[in-house]
């Protein structure tokens, strides 16, 4: 996906609990919702007034995809979105510095419209 398209975009973040294999652990899926900025050289994803940008790595930018049909879009409120597969860190992982610390919580309810800045 070129990043100049999906700039000002929403995308819908899948998040998939997984075991360590890569198993699904079930059918919950946690959605949230970002806004694409992409500044020509760094493609970054707002997920709130009062939350760090996710800075995309370019390997990722194309698992960025359509959504599949007018109804899928619809549902989830975004024209585009990413699979995130969420594990459990591997022992040692947290203190190796490897990892970033987002601090998301998985939602008891859909999350509130996301920031609309630019």
């Amino acid at each position: 996906m070129d990043p100049a398209d999906l700039h000002g975009e929403r995308v819908a973040l899948l998040l998939v609990s997984v075991d360590e294999g890569g198993n699904s652990l079930g059918e919950d899926v946690a959605v949230l919702i970002a806004r694409v900025h992409w500044d020509g050289s760094t493609l970054r994803l707002l997920t709130g007034a009062d939350e760090p940008p996710i800075v995309v790595d370019p390997d990722r930018y194309d698992g960025i995809l359509p959504a599949e049909s007018l109804e899928m879009a619809e549902e989830l409120k975004a024209p585009f979105y990413t699979v995130l597969r969420v594990r459990p860190l591997p022992d040692g992982a947290a203190e190796s510095g490897e990892y970033t610390r987002l601090g998301w919580k998985w939602p008891e309810e859909p999350p509130a419209e996301p920031w609309q800045g630019s």
